[in-house]
Order: structure tokens, then sequence, then C-alpha cells
């Protein structure tokens, strides 16, 4: 299911004709009518026509006016951003993201809303239908004119289905098919994805030094640690839609939070959790962090900010935490490159706030200790996309799919 600008009494000729003169003023807009020509080589009537049709359904709106050659200013024109609305939702408990944008991407409003993680799947459910609405509500946006609604959902999912197998920390979900209860609710398009795939999808949207890379590995570490494979510009889902769940990574170290046989996981490790509780057991000891004891050991979400930015300022008990993470994320890094032979790793979320000499320890831990083949080629770099990207990734989901290239039915 699609809302589609495309006219349906149109041959294969032209609904492909159309796409291609959307897409040029979307990617390089506004523009002439004779820019548009030039750039898709289509005809100047045929440019006209369906300019004329985007015009008559409120998609494209006039902006001023570009440089004579001779004679009249030519009219310019470019998508109107106000047309359309897109939902993003971000479920990492115990908290619930929700963005809505306009055609732009740029985000019109933000809420975040909390949820019992005991709590049973229903009322969760609930809650997440509860932030939407909220959202649209304070947004005052017709409920005509929203697209459809992303989804990034950790854990476990089955793409295909729609369903949210299972969320580590939330004892109570399981089996949910969040896509038919979201769908149901909004009466809107659905599309859900792992989160981390949706994180990566934003960066790659937002960043400009990562538009034209095609293959690449983002890791985004949070409540677990997860990874998005891109090969030829495209997410690898994998069967189910759970490739690269490197936290299920065996690291062979005994976790002091948890291990299964004796076998403990990177993510056990390395996540966000893993840190404030190392932090908090090294200051027990150590003065230097004491300014912030009390808040690791609520373990509030918001607080891993507080501690990363500690260890930027120098707090060497923290360093001395994330020299050990380090170590971790270096290994997984390595077993993905060596595997996939993908030497360009970016590392987002919570991570990358900070400064360069993590990246820097985990260049040379991997590229000494376990992948020197890679020496000369690997390229790690923090993602620059950090807040909101999850749920602006869910919003990027429904952006994609509408403009995605037209189904022909021969």
């Amino acid at each position: 299911m699609r809302t589609s600008f495309y006219s349906s009494e149109y041959s294969i000729d032209k609904t492909i004709n159309e796409y291609l003169v959307l897409n040029v003023i979307r990617e390089t807009g506004p523009l002439s009518i004779t820019d548009i020509v030039r750039r898709t080589k289509l005809s100047r009537p045929t440019v006209e026509t369906f300019l004329n049709h985007l015009l008559n359904i409120d998609f494209i709106v006039k902006d001023g006016y570009g440089q004579s050659k001779g004679g009249r200013k030519p009219t310019l024109w470019k998508l109107n951003k106000d047309v359309c609305y897109f939902i993003g939702v971000d479920i990492e408990p115990p908290l619930i993201n929700v963005v809505l944008t306009d055609l732009e991407l740029n985000i019109i409003n933000f809420l975040t809303r909390e949820f019992q993680t005991t709590a049973n799947k229903e009322v969760i459910t609930q809650r997440i239908i509860e932030t939407i609405h909220d959202v649209i509500n304070a947004s005052e946006v017709e409920h005509k004119k929203i697209i459809g609604i992303g989804i990034g959902i950790p854990g476990v999912i089955d793409l295909q289905k729609g369903i949210s197998l299972f969320i580590e920390g939330v004892p109570n979900w399981n089996n949910v098919p969040i896509k038919s209860i979201i769908h149901n609710e909004f009466d809107l398009p659905v599309f859900i994805e792992n989160v981390v795939v949706n994180m990566a999808i934003a960066e790659r949207t937002f960043n400009e030094e990562l538009k034209n890379i095609n293959n690449m590995i983002y890791i985004g570490p949070g409540t677990g640690v997860g990874a998005a494979i891109f090969i030829n510009g495209k997410p690898y889902d994998g069967v189910t839609g759970n490739a690269g769940h490197l936290g299920q990574l065996p690291v062979g170290k005994k976790s002091p939070l948890n291990s299964e046989n004796g076998i403990s996981f990177l993510q056990l490790l390395s996540d966000k959790y893993a840190i404030m509780n190392k932090v908090q057991e090294e200051n027990k000891e150590l003065r230097s962090a004491e300014g912030i004891k009390e808040k690791i050991s609520n373990k509030d979400l918001h607080d891993i900010t507080t501690v990363l930015q500690e260890a930027n300022e120098g707090n060497e008990t923290i360093r001395n935490v994330l020299k050990e993470i380090a170590d971790y994320y270096a290994y997984g890094i390595a077993t993905l490159v060596n595997l996939l032979d993908i030497p360009t790793i970016v590392i987002g979320g919570i991570i990358a706030n900070l400064d360069q000499y993590f990246l820097d320890w985990v260049s040379d831990i991997c590229i000494n200790k376990y992948c020197h083949q890679y020496r000369k080629s690997i390229d790690l770099r923090f993602g620059r996309i950090i807040d909101k990207v999850a749920p602006l990734g869910g919003a990027v989901l429904v952006y994609q799919d509408m403009f995605k290239e037209p189904e022909i039915n021969l």
C-alpha cells in the first residue's frame, strides 16, 4: 500500500517519465522546466504535462525565478514540503520516541514517552499508539496528509510478517504483530525495520559524506549492539530481518552481568548498560567519578550521555573503562570486516558522542590485533547524526517507499 502521485491512466512509458521528473526535482530542485528537460532528457511537452499534474495535486510549488538568458525569467519549481507528512517511531525501552516530519524530512514535532518494561504487551502497544496520536494532535496536521508510519524495533523481528518476536529487557513482549496493530489504529501504511537499520538509513540520508558510499557497516550501540550492513546501497536484512545482531557474537570472556553456559556475548560487555555498570564498579574505588556516581547507579537512560561527556573531559576512570570497551568493538568490527570485506565502518548512536580518541583506540586495536590485512583500507568514522536518529530513520522508511521506482506490471 502506498500513496501514489502517478496518474493511473498513464502508460508504462509515461509512468516512468513521471518518476524521472519527480525525482530530479526532489534531488536537485528548485529547477526550471529547461533544467528538468536537460537533466531527464525528456521532451518539453512531456515535462510540462507532468508538472501540471503535480501542480494540480499541490505536490510542487513555485520557488522564485531563475536567471534570464535573453527572455523572461524562468519559473523555478520545487516540492511542496507541506503537502504530506511522515511519522517515525523508535522503541528503545523504556522509551518511545516519535517524530513527525514534512516532505523534506524536517522535524515538525517530537515526543518521548516512557513505559514500564514489566507491563504486558497490550499496555505497551497502547502507550505507543497514544504517543503517535499525541504527536499528530500537537502538530495540528491533517490526518489525510500523513502518508505512513515507520517503526524501528530492537531485538528479534519477523520482517515479512511485521511481527516483533522479542525485545531484550521487556519480559512480557513476545510475538507482537506490531505492524498490523498500528495499521489498524491509524489506517496508514506501516513499515518496520530493525532499529539499527533505521539509524543507518537516517545517517545515509542526512550525512552527505555517506550518500555515495554503497558498501558500509553501521554499528549502533544502545540496548544491545547491532550492525546494519549495506551492500550496493541497500540494507541487507537477511531471511527474517535480523542480519547484523553483532551483540550475539561470543567474546570468550566471562561477563560481569551474565553469561550462558560459560559463554559471554559482546553486548553483555559493551552496550550502554555494561558501560554504566563497569563505571559504577570503578567508582566504588576511585574518587574521580564521584560526581556522577548517583546518576550512574540509577541507570537512567539519559545519564550515559553525562558519562561519555565526563570521558571527553578527561575522566581517567571512565576512559579506562572505554578502552576496554574499545577492544570488544574492535573484535566485533574485525569479525564483520573479515567476513564481508567491507572496510567502511560507521559507529553511531550514543558512542558517537565520544571524541576522536575512542575511534583511534578501536582502529589501532582492530588493525594491530584482529585484521592487520586491512590496515591500509579500513575506514572507521563516527556517525554525524546523533539526535533523534532512530525515529528519523523510521520517517525515512516512509519517504523512501513514497519515492521508490514505480512497479511496472506487464
